[in-house]
């Protein structure tokens, strides 16, 4: 089922000691300030010796499986000590099959650089092989976000108005890697194409004066995809901390690089309606542990940004895309942004397993836990304004209607339809059907108009001597009156008696104009003809809603 709500476990991390052994172990306190499960008590933590080490050997690739797993493990152990473990676990438990559970960190400076995501927790007591469904981040149940402490709340606007999307591309010509922005534009544009109340504006060639242009009509999500740099000034008073700022690498008037540092940025967006912050670009969630102002993600939180998401690594720029790529699509189907950022980790790990034939590809395998979710706001993130939770829900899972039916044999009787259904303006559909013979009639989707949306069909039959339909459209490109976020009933459509004849039949709900047998009116989608009681072939009953007769298979 899919994950529609999110509980909170808020973890404080926080009461660092001041001094310090040479080796940089730190101690600090940690509590679960609130979960489903309830409240816990502050617990001593104590950095291990090597957790500088680990870090330094992760953020270069050097850390293969069983070393990112041993990081997770420590890490785990500094997160979730015995009394904060239990409270976690509990909190799953009681989450319904609808639910999960967002670990909000609240963490003091000095401990916002550790890359919290790799949190590793082994399943079944940890016996037996470790394998990676012991990372949280790669839990589709757990969302690992950032709650920035600042003096200034921030609220996400969720009224059910238009959405404006900004995405900013630049790669300069000089001193840098060439980056596929065509294919991430490509493919977030095919996310985002036919996405209700939703429009996106493109800045190729991204400079400081057409960005600060592009964000003057406002915007409620900006994308930065391009290279972003941490420029490190010192090390850090913590362990594995690093003093610094942080600048998105924009291009000036001849394609060269021209850096735009954090609180520049935070001043371009300060004001413009910006509710989320999606920079794919390197090092831009990374920070020094000080400064709330050093990483351009942090200093977006300051000037009032409540949601985004950065990279607190070099990440490969494939991995970008995919990540890029799978956070659209979910969010464009209307999930939140926590289960929008869990697609797109998973996403990166598919792309990136290590187990893939090309051993190359291995060394970037930690790219999953590259990603950074940072929230300030109490509410959740979805890109189409649709406040109604009901609505909201539906949208979420219209793009996830699968049918998968495997059957023996269809014999000379038999009818089937997977799908069938009115007017279909978003979402997916899918229907796969395998069966070993057949020779009755077969039709997987049936559809009176497809005016938006997706649909997608495979079947495969040993043998198949009758007829076979994949997907029959009665009306291709007709759209309804209405949509999620104008439940207001369109007006009468004017009628003209002249050209009403025999061969049309009108509305009962709308009055429009409508074809003889149709099941639905194409103008307000209302069910045309009443379901019969008895079947018209053989007389046997129906059942309720039924599209066959159950005893001669005759279609109602």
């Amino acid at each position: 089922m899919l994950i529609t709500e999110y509980r909170d476990l808020d973890v404080v991390a926080r009461d660092l000691s001041v001094g310090e052994s040479e080796n940089g172990v730190r101690t600090f306190t940690v509590e679960v300030f609130d979960s489903p499960a309830g409240q816990g008590a502050p617990e001593t933590r104590t950095t291990p010796a090597d957790l500088q080490r680990y870090l330094g050997r992760l953020e270069r690739r050097k850390l293969d499986f069983a070393g990112v797993v041993a990081l997770g493990e420590a890490l785990a152990d500094l997160l979730f000590p015995a009394g904060a473990r239990v409270l976690f676990t509990r909190s799953l438990d009681l989450l319904k099959p609808n639910e999960g559970l967002r670990v909000r960190l609240r963490l003091a400076p000095e401990l916002a650089h550790i890359p919290w995501e790799y949190v590793y927790i082994a399943r079944a007591g940890g016996e037996g092989e470790k394998d990676a469904t012991g990372f949280l981040a790669l839990d589709p149940r757990v969302s690992i976000v950032r709650h920035e402490a600042l003096l200034l709340g921030a609220d996400l606007d969720d009224s059910p108005r238009e959405r404006r999307v900004l995405i900013a591309l630049a790669s300069p010509a000089d001193s840098y890697e060439e980056l596929n922005l065509a294919r991430e534009r490509e493919d977030i544009e095919r996310a985002l194409k036919g996405v209700p109340s939703v429009t996106y504006t493109v800045i190729e060639n991204a400079t400081a004066q057409s960005l600060s242009e592009g964000l003057q009509p406002g915007a409620d999500v900006f994308h930065f995809a391009g290279h972003a740099e941490f420029e490190v000034q010192g090390l850090g008073a913590a362990v594995g901390a690093v003093e610094g700022r942080g600048a998105l690498i924009l291009v000036n008037a001849t394609g060269d690089a021209a850096p735009m540092p954090a609180d520049q940025l935070a001043v371009n967006l300060r004001g413009r309606g910006v509710q989320l912050a999606v920079l794919g670009a390197c090092e831009t969630g990374r920070r020094d542990g000080l400064n709330v102002w050093s990483g351009v993600v942090a200093a977006l939180m300051e000037a009032g940004v409540p949601a985004a998401v950065a990279m607190q690594y070099k990440v490969w720029d494939d991995a970008s895309i995919a990540f890029d790529s799978a956070l659209y699509r979910a969010l464009a189907a209307g999930l939140s942004l926590d289960a929008a950022a869990s697609a797109g980790r998973l996403a990166v790990y598919n792309l990136c397993n290590p187990l893939r034939d090309d051993p190359e590809l291995g060394v970037y395998w930690r790219d999953w836990g590259v990603p950074v979710v940072y929230y300030r706001a109490t509410q959740t993130f979805h890109l189409p304004a649709v406040a109604d939770a009901q609505k909201r829900d539906a949208l979420s899972a219209g793009p996830r209607a699968v049918v998968d039916h495997r059957f023996t044999e269809i014999g000379p009787q038999g009818k089937y339809t997977a799908v069938e259904a009115g007017v279909v303006e978003a979402g997916r559909i899918e229907s796969h059907l395998k069966v070993g013979r057949q020779s009755g009639s077969v039709v997987q989707v049936e559809l009176d108009a497809l005016s938006g949306g997706d649909v997608s069909v495979s079947g495969e039959a040993e043998r198949n001597d009758g007829e076979w339909v994949g997907l029959r459209i009665g009306s291709l490109g007709s759209a309804a009156p209405r949509s999620l976020s104008d439940p207001t009933p369109a007006a009468d459509p004017p009628r003209d008696p002249a050209m009403e004849d025999a061969s049309t039949t009108q509305c009962p709900n709308c009055g429009a104009q409508v074809e003889p047998g149709a099941r639905f009116c194409l103008n307000c989608g209302a069910r045309l003809q009443a379901q019969p009681s008895r079947c018209a072939n053989c007389g046997a009953a129906l059942l309720e809603d039924a599209a066959y007769c159950t005893q001669c298979g005759t279609k109602v």
